[in-house]
């Protein structure tokens, strides 16, 4: 399973989780830094790939909840508490729910998104 940060989240964090090993990859890696969702999204769904993002937006506006459904894409939304976070706690805080987040969206459906939040609670949107 391949985990795509997208321009909401700092694409160090993906590189540090490819440092332990963990497939993750940086939307600055495989497409021009402001690439729209709309643009990037089907590439990603063509990989399999599962999205983590700060970006609510992507499933509140409809067009984009739409072509993510469309898509069959999986994806982890950060609550807003992880907007202020620093690099550092928001890399620290990540790894150490890696493996719930690893099961979370290995179980996942396509099409099926959740909503992390800080306290650790997963919640289906």
């Amino acid at each position: 399973m391949t985990f795509f940060f997208d321009h909401n989240m700092p694409p160090a964090v993906a590189e540090a989780l490819g440092c332990l090993g963990i497939s993750a990859v940086a939307l600055r890696d495989e497409f021009l830094p402001n690439t729209a969702d709309e643009e990037w999204m089907p590439a990603v769904g063509k990989l399999g790939y599962v999205i983590v993002t700060r970006d609510r937006n992507i499933h509140k506006r409809v067009a984009q909840r739409q072509l993510y459904k469309q898509l069959n894409l999986k994806g982890l939304f950060l609550g807003p508490a992880f907007a202020k976070m620093k690099l550092r706690d928001l890399a620290k805080w990540l790894l150490w729910r890696w493996e719930d987040i690893e099961e979370t969206m290995a179980a996942a459906k396509p099409g099926e998104a959740f909503l992390l939040q800080q306290r650790g609670r997963f919640q289906k949107l």
